[in-house]
């Protein structure tokens, strides 16, 4: 079988020029990748020819590494390691081996073209784990078969992601123009303070007036009341002049019992009224007003709210 004689030659060829602080753990795990590989064993020999590589680099270790890709399907990869080998070998027969099975996987290859319709800038499109640079746009790409992720992405705009499945021959994946990033509206302004009412003012007008009436009237009572006192200090068989100065006071007295009360609740209220209508010009949270009610058992203010 070829496989098994290329393998045996290059195993020669590749470390006879190992050299390095890790050639030897590098030639352990050559030797152990080709009993694997001979096993049927082509992951784990794949992963023992791509550390030995590692450790100390060998045109032939990478021909033995290209053979593993190969079996395992990935074509690209295999071509890309047997050019690889070609290029750097120091060995004929190992430039020879890699040449040929170059071209002989080059015929298998399967590409992705990938048109950019609209570039923007800063924009990168990968592919699987490999950058597409701006010269790469719709050129056809070696690419090992199977599922592929494509994604092009930039700075201040949605990125965009499509899988595809790569067969033999050339895929073409088109990327649309990429959409900018929405904006997020700025939050809206703080309302503005509500206009401050008249009513605070008119009511404590109100109650100034109708306080100061009432208190006019208490003093005209008075002087009523004192007058009937002095023509009929006894309050017993006084004259109509006497009688009508007394209905006089008890009249006015009892207006202005009821007025001083009104007018001073309506002071009150206006004077509230305005301390939280001015609190609400700072918070907003509430709305309320007084309403001045009379009863015959008194006057009352309330007031009224809203949240």
């Amino acid at each position: 079988m070829r496989l098994g004689g290329a393998l045996l030659v290059l195993s020669f060829v590749s470390n006879a020029f190992a050299q390095g602080g890790g050639a030897a753990a590098a030639e352990v795990l050559f030797r152990e990748g080709i009993e694997l590989r001979r096993a049927g064993q082509t992951a784990e020999a794949c992963e023992k020819f791509e550390e030995s590589q590692r450790l100390d680099p060998a045109a032939g270790t990478l021909l033995n590494l290209g053979d593993c890709r190969e079996a395992e399907g990935k074509l690209a990869s295999a071509w890309a390691l047997f050019e690889e080998a070609r290029k750097t070998a120091v060995s004929d027969v190992v430039r020879e081996e890699a040449a040929a099975r170059a071209s002989a996987v080059q015929e298998r290859l399967s590409f992705l073209r990938i048109e950019v319709k609209e570039p923007v800038p800063e924009q990168v499109i990968r592919y699987g784990e490999v950058t597409l640079g701006r010269a790469a746009y719709g050129t056809r790409v070696p690419v090992d078969p199977g599922e592929v992720t494509v994604s092009a992405s930039a700075p201040g705009y949605v990125t965009w992601t499509t899988q595809v499945k790569v067969e033999q021959g050339t895929l073409r994946v088109q990327v649309p123009a990429l959409v900018p990033v929405t904006k997020m509206p700025d939050p809206p302004p703080p309302p503005a303070p509500p206009a401050r009412s008249v009513g605070p003012w008119v009511l404590g007008a109100s109650g100034v007036a109708t306080l100061g009436v009432g208190l006019a009237l208490g003093l005209v009572a008075k002087g009523h009341y004192d007058t009937a006192e002095g023509l009929c200090p006894s309050h017993e068989e006084c004259s109509d002049e006497t009688m009508n100065e007394w209905n006089k006071a008890d009249t006015l007295a009892t207006t202005s019992t009821i007025l001083v009360p009104i007018g001073a609740l309506a002071l009150t209220g206006g004077v509230v009224w305005w301390l939280m209508q001015s609190g609400e010009e700072k918070s907003g949270a509430v709305r309320s007003w007084p309403r001045v009610s009379v009863t015959p058992q008194g006057g009352f203010v309330t007031y009224r709210g809203e949240f």
